[in-house]
């Protein structure tokens, strides 16, 4: 069932992908990732109100796993909810600390509402945190590097911003950092 779903998503049939993961979450109501691939689909159908019911079900789901919230996290930050896009960070974080375990996506989205507020300097941390917990996670690379340029920091931002060209070559943010790294000195 979840393997023709996730065939469904990787080919973009998102209609089918939603189809299959529905069928997945009816047969295993606990399948928080069903939600959130739900969730993930209706994204890229660009409904974002469908998108954010699947990720509260996720959270319905398993209250104790901080997926759904991390996906609100950046639903809301999107749509420039930031004080929603808080609370549910702050949530994601409170369950990472329970279980022991540090999540580089909260720290990332923690990043990402600092950076939409204009705290470059606290949104600088929490990138530098996400990246410490994952460095292949090039997003955050990217935000690190945009942290740096923002406060001035030109020499230090090139190793984000080579970092990020290495992991994400044709990523969303490429040819910005292409243009922006004969730039830094």
């Amino acid at each position: 069932m979840l393997t023709a779903a996730e065939t469904a998503f990787s080919a973009g049939n998102f209609d089918d992908a939603i189809a299959g993961y529905n069928k997945a979450a009816a047969a295993t109501p606990t399948c928080v990732s069903c939600y959130v691939q739900i969730g993930r689909a209706n994204l890229q159908k660009k409904d974002e109100a469908a998108a954010e019911a699947a990720f509260k079900q996720a959270i319905q789901a398993d209250p104790a796993k901080p997926d759904g919230y991390n996906e609100l996290v950046a639903l809301y930050n999107s749509q420039k909810k930031f004080d929603l896009a808080n609370q549910m960070n702050a949530k994601a974080n409170e369950l990472s600390a329970a279980t022991g375990t540090a999540d580089p996506v909260a720290a990332f989205n923690q990043g990402v509402i600092l950076w939409n507020q204009g705290k470059a300097p606290e949104a600088q941390a929490q990138f530098e945190r996400a990246v410490q917990l994952s460095p292949q996670m090039a997003d955050a690379q990217y935000y690190l590097g945009m942290a740096l340029v923002n406060q001035g920091k030109m020499a230090d931002a090139k190793k984000p911003f080579d970092t990020y060209l290495s992991l994400a070559p044709t990523g969303s943010h490429a040819d910005e950092v292409k243009a922006l790294l004969p730039l830094l000195k």
